[in-house]
């Protein structure tokens, strides 16, 4: 499979200098937030956005990108433009999946808070937004926090299974749920100054 999107990598660096300066984004919208799209939802492509440049590249080892010896990403997995968030990286966005179908790395994606789950890698704390899309027909068909812990229980299992694994992490752990109010305060408490 990695055969496969090799030249799409080589593309998507050619193409990278076409983007948006992500740098320039607020974090929210006027219906809810703005998510910028990194690993589609189906890709096992590894891709980072770099804070410096304001672009999003692929991540390569020993000349190929970077891919996950795991099942592929379960959702589209971005950041939150605007926001400085610190992790075992250093400084860098708050970390959000939106839920749905595929979009395209660089989408820039409305979307609708549904919560945060909280997990410990690497002996740290890890915050990963949860969002649904707006727009375009793509309405959330999760309401909010509650909708999501009664009615998408399936989605929630599997979102903690495969955080828990996806990294090949031992020590990984899932340390729970916060509503989409605790989602927001950490936007807030994350967005960079004007």
């Amino acid at each position: 499979m990695n055969k496969f999107w090799l030249p799409l990598s080589v593309l998507w660096l050619m193409c990278s200098s076409c983007q948006t300066d992500f740098r320039t984004l607020e974090p929210f919208s006027e219906g809810g937030i703005h998510a910028v799209i990194e690993m589609p939802a189906g890709t096992d492509l590894w891709f980072k956005y770099e804070s410096s440049s304001g672009k999003i590249l692929p991540i390569m080892e020993a000349n190929k990108q970077k891919a996950l010896d795991f099942l592929p990403f379960p959702a589209n997995f971005g950041f939150i433009p605007g926001t400085n968030d610190y992790d075992m990286e250093g400084s860098v966005p708050l970390k959000v999946l939106v839920l749905g179908s595929y979009l395209s790395t660089g989408t820039i994606v409305e979307a609708q808070l549904i919560g945060v789950l909280n997990i410990r890698e690497r002996g740290l704390e890890n915050k990963f937004l949860i969002a649904s899309p707006l727009g375009r027909g793509k309405q959330a068909k999760i309401k909010d926090f509650r909708d999501f812990l009664l009615n998408q229980d399936a989605v929630k299992r599997l979102l903690e299974e495969w955080f828990v694994h996806y990294q090949g992490l031992p020590d990984t752990q899932i340390l729970g749920w916060q509503d989409e109010k605790a989602a927001m305060d950490l936007i807030e408490q994350s967005r960079m100054p004007d």
